[in-house]
């Protein structure tokens, strides 16, 4: 009877589980297929600013409800130092509750120019008075964005704090001499500048020429050492580099920096302020029409790629009272990208990255020409994106097809469109028009591009055996069939 009982409960718990599984939107061995990673965690109900990073562009005509989980590798930023100059930090806060598997460091602080050890290598909190009493703690947003267990990106990473009393040049200068000297780990490392000035870009008086090279030499040499360095691009709503005004951002316009702009992801851009209804600031599900570049933000032909604009944070105030709230600005969104940056690092330990191969490989897994209002056709337009490009619908409801529809396929005779849309047009059907033909989807009509090694929408598929790369060429090597690669044009690995 025993026997019975026990094979009875374990059909029942065998058919809950199935059930379970079948009623969520997503299908973890599909990410698994599409990202290459070795493992994948959610974390259900996610930031905005989280879940955006892990899905293509929402379209809630294809898609019924926006889908807010966060998808990411299982390693999480394991074994990449964050290396954050800032403000302060404070390690004590549950955000960063997860020490055992990582390192939490306040590596120094410096006061005026100079190097003072910190009293707690755990704790080395935001004293600026002017800042404190606004309740403004700066540096602990920016490592709890780029590495929080909660609210952060890469939840495994290693952070290390280089604390400063002042944002000033002499600090900032101070700062980034002692991470040169101090804190990189070659191909291991990622520094997040989330503060920035304007300079001239020619200048007459030689002494305010000095000062920019200094900056621009000091960044250029941790680059050298095998840094990321990711810096915010400004958020006085103007051109990074305008050469008619004679004026640059640093250290976002240095050579090799990853330059960050932000989108509007609750709204803003109605009102043209800073903030919002409550309701909208804390929402956690995407607007179609927010993929626009948020009024504050700068931009240019500097400013590399676009992260979300608004993040969700948790810290410690002098009080040691536990806090969240909504923060806003490129300082925000710079330290996500560092984040993303950082779980792709863990994922690759076997690549030795730069910051130059980092911002290939960024752009080719990116969401490309989505952002709406960048003033110039000419500059970047890349959303940021962690690898997993397809769209689930958090109700498992979809009204298109392919991969921003969950990868639904068409009935009998019938393709999916480039818009995700299933249709008998024979024109929309063919793979020169952009017919999704990946995974399970059928319908499409072969068309072998014209112009010898060259593929993609306009042109068609590349020959029989070779892979389309992101950048529309065709080949067999790991540059064509790896990341970035377009499966509706030919196989990819």
């Amino acid at each position: 009877m025993n026997y019975y009982y026990i094979l009875f409960i374990t059909i029942i718990f065998y058919y809950l589980n199935n059930a379970a599984a079948k009623n969520t939107p997503y299908k973890i061995k599909h990410i698994k297929r599409e990202t290459g990673w070795s493992q994948v965690k959610v974390r259900e109900n996610a930031d905005l600013h989280l879940s955006l990073l892990s899905q293509g562009l929402y379209n809630s005509e294809l898609a019924n409800k926006y889908d807010t989980n966060f998808y990411y590798p299982e390693s999480a930023g394991k074994d990449i130092d964050i290396v954050i100059i800032d403000t302060g930090f404070n390690f004590e806060h549950s955000e960063f509750s997860n020490k055992k598997e990582r390192i939490l460091k306040c590596a120094i602080r410096i006061v005026d120019g100079e190097y003072v050890k910190p009293p707690s290598e755990s704790k080395c909190s935001t004293t600026n008075p002017i800042l404190v009493r606004h309740n403004y703690y700066h540096g602990e947003y920016v490592s709890d964005a780029a590495a929080g267990l909660i609210h952060g990106v890469a939840s495994k990473a290693n952070v290390y704090g280089v604390a400063f009393n002042a944002v000033n040049y002499k600090n900032a200068m101070a700062g980034l001499k002692y991470v040169r000297d101090n804190l990189i780990r070659p191909h291991k490392t990622v520094l997040n500048l989330s503060f920035g000035n304007y300079y001239h870009i020619q200048e007459d008086v030689k002494v305010k020429m000095d000062i920019i090279n200094e900056m621009k030499s000091v960044v250029t040499e941790i680059i050298e050492k095998g840094a990321i360095v990711v810096a915010a691009g400004g958020n006085e709503g103007i051109n990074s580099y305008h050469e008619e005004n004679n004026q640059q951002s640093l250290p976002c316009s240095v050579e090799g920096v990853i330059c960050v702009g932000a989108i509007d992801t609750v709204g803003a851009n109605k009102f043209m302020k800073w903030t919002v209804p409550e309701g909208d600031m804390v929402t956690k599900e995407m607007n179609t029409t927010n993929y626009r570049k948020v009024w504050w933000s700068n931009y240019g032909k500097v400013v590399d790629i676009y992260g979300p604009g608004y993040i969700h944070v948790e810290f410690k105030d002098k009080d040691d009272q536990d806090i969240d709230k909504v923060v806003y600005g490129t300082s925000f969104t710079a330290p996500v990208i560092s984040g993303v940056i950082a779980t792709i690092m863990s994922e690759n330990p076997h690549i030795e990255f730069t910051s130059s191969t980092m911002w290939n490989h960024l752009k080719k897994i990116s969401q490309k020409n989505v952002i709406k209002g960048i003033p110039d056709k000419d500059y970047p337009n890349f959303f940021i994106n962690n690898g997993k490009h397809v769209v689930y619908s958090g109700d498992n409801i979809y009204h298109g097809c392919g991969i921003q529809a969950g990868n639904k396929g068409c009935g009998h005779d019938k393709c999916c469109s480039l818009d995700g849309k299933c249709t008998r047009d024979r024109t929309l059907c063919k793979t020169s028009h952009g017919c999704q033909s990946q995974g399970s989807l059928r319908g499409c009509e072969i068309v072998r591009s014209p112009v010898p090694e060259k593929c993609g929408y306009g042109y068609g598929s590349c020959p029989h055996g070779y892979c389309c790369s992101g950048d529309g060429r065709c080949g067999k090597s790991f540059e064509y069939c790896g990341t970035g690669c377009q499966p509706n044009y030919g196989p990819c690995h």
